[in-house]
């Protein structure tokens, strides 16, 4: 979530204005775009009401028509006290992750709008390749917050509160999320998730906040995090052609890191 400040207000890439006034904060659409997402936002939200997991991590929010009003909480901040909380969090986001059904990642990402992606820039013969690799990928399932970055965290009282749930998915993957809150966590200010992602997929981790991680997970995340963009900028009509070249780029590495895996993985 990339926010502009403009004196006490934040205005959201999305073309949502968010700001402070007394113990709450509002939430209001500005750009056309945005009232469609903050509808799929509020519908989304009683759907989490739903989610035996996610439900306990819910701020109160009142809607009003396409405005929402929430407590005012304070964000995450990075220090070891609230690193410790989570990685708690993560312990028990995971608790029940030997039981997670398995599924491609296919089914578990907005394939159609990256498939879509291709087709636009004259790459459709590369649609069946990318089927039958997210095919062969297989991911525990369960829901997904989708955004889960610091600034989606709030805490009152050590406990912990999630907010914007544009990109929920009751069928999802956990594990994607784990992974875009640690390169988020992690990566230099100014510095894209993709430059990052190449350096932790380099260096292998093992285990995030004390949950074992596997290359493959890594790989998946980038399809599945590309997919999410590709549909945010087609719902929002800001797919530029230079935004478009820098997902080509990306996904000619792609090919290249996955012919080495493949390869080193062979000659072992």
């Amino acid at each position: 979530m990339n926010l502009k400040k403009s004196k006490n207000k934040l205005l959201r890439d999305s073309g949502a204005l968010v700001f402070g006034q007394g113990g709450r904060m509002f939430k209001i659409p500005i750009m056309p775009a945005v009232f469609t997402e903050m509808k799929l936002e509020k519908d989304n939200f009683f759907q989490v009401k739903k989610d035996i997991f996610f439900s306990n991590y819910l701020i109160d929010v009142k809607f009003i028509g396409f405005i929402q009003i929430t407590p005012r909480l304070t964000e995450l901040e990075k220090n070891d006290g609230e690193a410790e909380i989570i990685r708690k969090y993560f312990y028990s986001a995971f608790a029940g992750r030997d039981d997670w059904p398995r599924e491609t990642l296919l089914n578990l990402i907005p394939g159609d709008y990256f498939f879509r992606f291709l087709s636009e820039e004259k790459k459709g013969e590369e649609v069946d390749h990318w089927k039958d690799f997210f095919n062969g990928i297989f991911l525990p399932k369960s829901s997904c917050h989708g955004d889960f970055h610091a600034e989606n965290v709030l805490l009152k009282d050590k406990k912990l509160y999630f907010i914007d749930w544009t990109r929920y998915e009751a069928s999802s993957s956990r594990y994607f999320d784990l992974i875009d809150f640690f390169i988020f966590s992690q990566k230099e200010q100014g510095e894209g998730w993709m430059s990052f992602w190449k350096k932790a997929l380099n260096t292998n981790p093992g285990e995030l906040y004390g949950i074992e991680i596997i290359k493959d997970y890594l790989i998946a995340y980038a399809f599945w995090k590309i997919s999410q963009e590709l549909k945010t900028l087609y719902q929002r009509k800001k797919l530029s052609r230079q935004k478009g070249k820098k997902y080509l780029v990306f996904l000619d590495d792609l090919q290249k890191i996955i012919k080495d895996i493949k390869k080193d993985e062979f000659t072992r």
